[in-house]
C-alpha cells in the first residue's frame, strides 16, 4: 500500500511540474491528468486508508498471537496444577488406607517379644491380620477403575467382624473413644470377598472415630435377616449436614479440611455396590449415621484368597530341586528364600535380568523354577521372557513372574500376550510357591 501511494503521489507532482513549467499550454497531458485531481487526492486517501487498516489489523493479529500462546501457556499450566493436585490426593488417599493396619501392626510388634506365650501368638495374630488388609487394600485399589467382580467366598460375620476390630483397637483406646459392637452375627454367613468388606468396614469405623471427639462412643451394631446383612455404624460427632449426605460419597470430597482425602467413602461405595449392596448416610440419634445393606447371595465360582501360612499340611518339593529367584530387591528374594527352604528347595539369587540370563543361557544351569520379577533396572522381567522366548523356548515353561503394578500398561500388555503366571507383590507365599512347584513338576508348554 505504501507503494502505491508512493507512485501516485510522484505521478502527481511530476503532472504538475510538467503543467506548470514543461507545457503550460491547456491542452498538454499534463494539464489533462490535472484535471482529475480529486480523483487522485481519493485515491490517495483510499490507499492510505487501506494501509492504516492493514497496519492496525496486523498489530491486532499479533497481538492475538500473543494472547492465545498466553492462553495455551497458562491452560497448560493450570492442567499440570490439576494433575498435581489429582495425585497428591490419590497418593494421600492411598496413604490413608494404608496407614489404618500399618499403625495396627505397629501397635501389636512389640508383642512379639513379650514373654507370654499367649501374648506373643495374640501379636502375630493381629499383625498377620493386617500385613494381609494392606496386602488387600493395594489389590483393591489398583483394580477400582476396572469392572473386576469380586471373589465371593462364605465370610462368617461373627469371625469376620471382631478381626475388624480387633485392628482398630489401638487407634480407639489412644483416642480415648469407645468402641461397642453389638447385633447378633452367631451363625451368620454372607458370600462376598472378605477382605473387600474388611476394608468398607474400617473406612466407616475410622471415618466414625476421626469425627467423635475424646469420650464419646462408635456403635457398631449388626442386623441379619432371611436375606440380607445390615451394618450400622454411629457416631457421637458433629453429624453430617443433609445436603452434603450424597455428596460424602464423591472422590475426593471430604469434610475434614487437610486431614481428609475423600477416597475412603467412595472406595467403601465401590466396593458395597460390586457386592449388589447399598451404603447410606443418615442423621443419627447424635452424630453421623452410615448404613451398609449387603446381599446373602450364592457363592461365586471363583475362591477367595486364601493365607495358609504355618500349615504344617504344607506340600515340599524333593531333594535338589533347585529354584532361581530374580528380584532387585534384596529382601524380596530374602523371604522367598526363607520360604522356599524351609520346604526343601535348594534357591539361588540373581539381582537383574542380566545375571539371570547369563545363569540360564550363557552357563546353561539347570533350574526346576524361575521366580522373576517384572519391573527391574535395566533389563525388565519383560525382557528376560522375549530372550528366553528366542533362545531357550522349553524353558518358558519354568518361569512365574512377580510384580508389585500389575495394573500398569507394561504388566498388562505382557500379561495379555503372555502365558505366564503373574503374582501381585504383597503375594500370598503359599500360594507363589505352590505354583512354582506344580511349573517345576509339570512344566507347561510356553
Amino acid at each position: 500500500m505504501l507503494l502505491v501511494g508512493g507512485l501516485l503521489w510522484l505521478l502527481y507532482g511530476v503532472a504538475t511540474i510538467g503543467a506548470w513549467v514543461i507545457h503550460p499550454a491547456t491542452d498538454s497531458f499534463w494539464n489533462v491528468v490535472l484535471k482529475f485531481n480529486s480523483f487522485w487526492d481519493l485515491c490517495l486517501q483510499v490507499v492510505l486508508g487501506i494501509g492504516l487498516v492493514t497496519i492496525m489489523l496486523d498489530g491486532s493479529h499479533q497481538r492475538m498471537i500473543r494472547a492465545l500462546r498466553e492462553r495455551d501457556a497458562l491452560r497448560e499450566r493450570v492442567q499440570q496444577d490439576r494433575k498435581l493436585r489429582a495425585l497428591s490426593m490419590l497418593v494421600s488417599g492411598v496413604a490413608h488406607e494404608i496407614n489404618n493396619p500399618l499403625t495396627a501392626i505397629l501397635g501389636f510388634v512389640d508383642g512379639l517379644a513379650d514373654k507370654d506365650p499367649e501374648e506373643r501368638r495374640y501379636a502375630t495374630r493381629v499383625v498377620r491380620e493386617q500385613a494381609q488388609r494392606c496386602r488387600h487394600i493395594v489389590k483393591r485399589l489398583s483394580v477400582l477403575s476396572t469392572t473386576r467382580e469380586p471373589q465371593r467366598s462364605p465370610v462368617d460375620v461373627e469371625e469376620f467382624v471382631p478381626r475388624v476390630v480387633r485392628g482398630l483397637e489401638p487407634q480407639f483406646k489412644a483416642a480415648g473413644i469407645e468402641l461397642e459392637v453389638g447385633g447378633t452375627s452367631a451363625g451368620c454367613i454372607i458370600h462376598a470377598e472378605a477382605a473387600a468388606l474388611e476394608q468398607v468396614l474400617t473406612v466407616l469405623l475410622v471415618n466414625a472415630l476421626q469425627a467423635t471427639p475424646p469420650g464419646g462412643r462408635v456403635a457398631l451394631e449388626v442386623q441379619p435377616s432371611a436375606d440380607r446383612v445390615t451394618f450400622v455404624v454411629e457416631d457421637t460427632g458433629p453429624g453430617i449436614a443433609a445436603e452434603l449426605r450424597e455428596r460424602v460419597f464423591e472422590p475426593f470430597f471430604t469434610t475434614k479440611d487437610r486431614e481428609g482425602t475423600g477416597l475412603g467413602l467412595a472406595v467403601a461405595r465401590t466396593l458395597v455396590r460390586a457386592h449388589g449392596g447399598r451404603i447410606t448416610a443418615e442423621a443419627g440419634a447424635v452424630g453421623a449415621r452410615f448404613v451398609i445393606v449387603l446381599p446373602c447371595g450364592e457363592p461365586a465360582v471363583a475362591p477367595a484368597e486364601t493365607e495358609t501360612e504355618g500349615d504344617p499340611a504344607r506340600p515340599t518339593v524333593a531333594g535338589g530341586t533347585r529354584m532361581l529367584v530374580v528380584d532387585d530387591e534384596p529382601l524380596v528374594r530374602a523371604s522367598i528364600r526363607r520360604h522356599a527352604r524351609a520346604l526343601g528347595w535348594q534357591v539361588t539369587e540373581a539381582d537383574s535380568g542380566e545375571i539371570a540370563l547369563q545363569r540360564l543361557l550363557e552357563r546353561h544351569e539347570r533350574f526346576d523354577a524361575v521366580a522373576c520379577d517384572l519391573r527391574m533396572p535395566g533389563l525388565s522381567g519383560a525382557d528376560v521372557y522375549d530372550r528366553i522366548a528366542a533362545e531357550a523356548p522349553e524353558l518358558l515353561g519354568r518361569m512365574v513372574f512377580i510384580t508389585g503394578d500389575l495394573a500398569s500398561d507394561e504388566a498388562r500388555r505382557f500379561s495379555e500376550r503372555s502365558r505366564a503366571p503373574i503374582f501381585t507383590k504383597p503375594f500370598s507365599f503359599p500360594d507363589l510357591l505352590g505354583c512354582l512347584r506344580e511349573r517345576a513338576q509339570h512344566p507347561q508348554v510356553g
